[in-house]
């Protein structure tokens, strides 16, 4: 009966594939076009690892639209909130960001106001980026990665200074 089913629609789904492909019938597109955004970052994983002297490093992994691990070295923006949705600027008064082992971190400190930093990743989408607690409290914020499309690209679990 199945099989009976997919024969009877099966001229359905070709006549809509057949009318998505003649959309694309009059289109001129280049090679380089269709691959625009090949090695595009499209998304980030975030993973927080446990606090040590008042140091907590946020290690994040930069993916591509089929979410694989980049193979190119790219640019993005990380910001810390005090939320999870990334709308209330972390307190930045005894926080510091620099970088970790992997990729480059290049702070961007608005005074007391926000947190962010400018990151470069290695050629693998690897960065680490260290958040520092001089002042010793209990405090949690969270880690959001800026695509370069502009788009919220990824969000750390809570990074708890304790």
């Amino acid at each position: 009966m199945r099989s009976s089913r997919l024969n009877e629609n099966s001229s359905e789904y070709r006549d809509e594939t057949q009318a998505e492909l003649d959309i694309l019938d009059g289109a001129t597109i280049t090679t380089a076009e269709l691959n625009l955004l090949d090695n595009v970052v499209a998304s980030a994983t975030l993973s927080v690892a446990a606090e040590a002297t008042e140091a907590i490093t946020v290690s994040i992994q930069l993916k591509d639209a089929a979410g694989e691990a980049m193979t190119t070295a790219s640019y993005v923006m990380v910001y810390l909130s005090a939320d999870s949705a990334g709308v209330t600027n972390a307190t930045a008064a005894d926080l510091t960001i620099s970088g970790g082992t992997d990729g480059l971190t290049i702070p961007i400190a608005d005074s007391n106001t926000a947190l962010a930093a400018l990151c470069y990743s290695e050629a693998d989408g690897d960065i680490d980026v260290v958040i520092t607690d001089a002042g010793g409290g209990t405090l949690t914020n969270y880690m959001h990665v800026v695509l370069p499309s502009g788009k919220l690209g990824g969000s750390s679990a809570a990074i708890t200074f304790s």
